[in-house]
């Protein structure tokens, strides 16, 4: 099957989904996500860390995945949680789409580096040599296969693929997509997920990934291969800094 990186498809897959829910779920489901990360970053994470010792690494996966257990039986209960069939969620979604995730990762895990690289190239021989930060990396600076290490890993590499690909191209797209457009879905929709990374070089270069993540969306129908280009993507950034 033809790979398309850069271009949209004619007569895309996702032409034929009707969205079925409203920026009011989006919205309630947003807050609800929020407190409950807040609420458990002030409460959970204390108690983690003062009464089982744990590393604050650690602690903030624990309570990643206890603001997602939280939510999750919310979006059900209030259905407007689109099923795994209407995404392009099973297992067999996976399997067929699989070496395109692989294509789509592999492209945007390495053009957008190359403004970024063209950028810090530029101030470097301007005798100014930009610091890059270390964005939302949770393994910098954290010992090869400790726990903290697997804990930044896990959340990394599995749990925000999904819940960034749920949201932004699962919910957000499609309901810009249906008011704006696709061209201009996938721009605002990719703005805001670099901006989700932070005002920096890091977030720049996720403008770009978001782009990518949408295309593949656009062109396939499944959110599994935007879920598996991320995956990989950030695969290579954690295995980078790991190793």
């Amino acid at each position: 099957m033809k790979i398309r990186l850069f271009s949209v498809v004619e007569n895309s897959p996702l032409d034929a989904k009707n969205v079925y829910w409203t920026w009011h779920d989006l919205f309630r489901l947003t807050a609800l996500y929020v407190v409950a990360q807040l609420v458990m970053m002030v409460l959970l994470t204390q108690i983690l860390t003062r009464q089982f010792y744990l590393e604050e690494a650690v602690a903030f996966f624990v309570v990643y995945v206890a603001a997602l257990l939280v939510v999750v039986p919310f979006v059900g209960h209030y259905g407007f949680w689109p099923q795994s069939v209407y995404l392009g969620l099973s297992w067999a979604d996976f399997r067929r789409n699989f070496w395109q995730g692989i294509g789509y990762g592999l492209a945007y895990r390495l053009l957008p580096s190359l403004p970024v690289l063209v950028i810090v190239l530029f101030w470097t021989l301007l005798g100014h040599p930009p610091e890059l930060p270390p964005g939302n990396n949770p393994v910098a600076g954290q010992l090869v296969f400790s726990a903290t290490w697997f804990a930044g890993f896990l959340r990394a590499v599995v749990l925000a693929p999904v819940v960034e690909e749920y949201f932004y191209r699962g919910l957000l797209y499609p309901l810009l997509r249906s008011a704006h457009g696709v061209r201009k879905a996938i721009v605002i929709s990719s703005v805001l997920f670099g901006i989700m990374h932070g005002v920096s070089l890091i977030g720049f270069w996720a403008v770009f990934a978001g782009i990518g993540m949408a295309l593949a969306y656009e062109n396939t129908g499944s959110l599994a291969t935007p879920i598996i280009a991320h995956m990989l993507v950030n695969a290579i950034a954690i295995l980078a800094v790991g190793f």
